[in-house]
């Protein structure tokens, strides 16, 4: 199953990038959860990742100021963790023949 793939892949490229905590499951239950209030354009069937963090992030993370060219901005561990998702995502796809996109939906801040 494509999803079952997607969702290792992305957990061993995210675990990678310090982003060790992953957990897969069906939209259905996001979309039950956050109810007739909930205003998000998932299908039911769709995959959802819940990506965080333990303390194995400081170390790439870390890493990435020092390497820093450019001013980090205001929020550097959001804009890391974004940066992380984005490359982990694009490089599963890569890998992922016939399969062409992902729908990502991050809570606000």
């Amino acid at each position: 199953m494509a999803d079952d793939f997607i969702a290792s892949r992305l957990e061993q490229s995210l675990s990678s990038r310090g982003l060790d905590i992953v957990h897969s499951f069906p939209a259905q239950v996001l979309l039950d959860v956050a109810g007739a209030g909930g205003d998000l354009a998932l299908e039911p069937e769709s995959m959802v990742l819940l990506v965080g963090n333990s303390k194995r992030i400081w170390e790439p993370f870390t890493e990435h100021l020092r390497a820093a060219t450019e001013e980090v901005g205001q929020n550097p561990l959001d804009a890391f963790v974004e940066a992380k998702i984005g490359e982990s995502l694009d490089e599963t796809l890569r890998e992922a023949a016939g399969i062409s996109s992902v729908g990502v939906v991050a809570p606000p801040l």
